[in-house]
């Protein structure tokens, strides 16, 4: 058997192992709210023990403060009631490193769960959301929010903080809004409040802004990033404050381009 076929066995089993796996442990990044992502990919653990083997024998990839999260079809608290499948799709996680005490390597999300199609749809009636943006989110301000310095770590914020805007400039997003009783044509948008200050809350997806807004109550305006700044005012914009809180500034998105100096 050749070394490529051996390979592709070794690769096939695990996935097939993986697929019959039940409970999972994964590690969150404080510094986003999201599973930690190391190399576009995150971790998956057969078991807390393989996963603080791994960290403990690994000083490079886990120098961070870290948080371990439980996961299995009967308890989806650590996934807001999805499969950890789905919820890594939302999260634009597509390659996953998955770890046992005899075996670990790099899998496919979709080999777990087909990525969505939504084809047959008319343009208007595609859901927002948002996976390569929320995965460009995480890796960015993991590593700019991380106080630890390191070579080059300039350089790849430099390099992330170009997608991660490039990325806003074509997004849509969610603004939760409610129609006027007086006049269903008149809109009141939301705010959110931090010491002091208003901001539009925008949200990269329906799963984000149901964790702070009721659907039945509140409905999503969908928007691109210059249409929210018309909508905010003087306030600034918050993307997704309930998970990732990246506040966008008018003075930062001239800078990166999104909108003319």
């Amino acid at each position: 058997m050749g070394v490529s076929n051996i390979l592709e066995f070794k690769d096939k089993a695990l996935l097939e192992k993986a697929k019959k796996q039940e409970i999972w442990y994964f590690i969150l990044d404080p510094q986003t709210g999201c599973p930690y992502v190391h190399d576009g990919m995150t971790d998956l653990f057969a078991s807390q023990a393989i996963l603080e083997k791994t960290i403990k024998g690994d000083k490079i990839r886990y120098q961070k403060r870290m948080i371990v999260k439980e996961y299995s079809p009967k308890n989806r608290t650590a996934t807001f009631g999805m499969g950890i499948f789905a919820y890594f799709y939302y999260l634009g996680l597509e390659k996953i490193k998955v770890f046992y005490d005899d075996a670990f390597g790099v899998l496919n999300r979709a080999d777990f769960l087909p990525p969505r199609d939504y084809s047959a749809l008319e343009p208007a009636k595609v859901p927002v959301e948002n996976p390569s943006l929320r995965l460009l989110l995480n890796e960015f301000l993991g590593e700019a929010r991380w106080e630890k310095q390191y070579e080059g770590k300039l350089e790849y914020l430099q390099k992330k903080e170009k997608e991660l805007f490039d990325a806003i400039k074509s997004a849509r997003f969610l603004v939760p809004m409610k129609l006027s009783e007086e006049d269903p044509d008149e809109m009141a948008f939301a705010k959110a409040a931090n010491n002091g200050k208003n901001y539009l809350p925008l949200f990269t997806d329906w799963l984000e802004m149901g964790k702070g807004y009721e659907k039945g109550e509140w409905k999503g305006a969908v928007v691109t990033v210059t249409e929210a700044l018309e909508i905010a005012g003087e306030d600034e914009l918050v993307i997704n404050f309930t998970c990732e809180a990246m506040v966008v500034t008018k003075d930062v998105l001239k800078r990166t381009g999104v909108i003319d100096g």
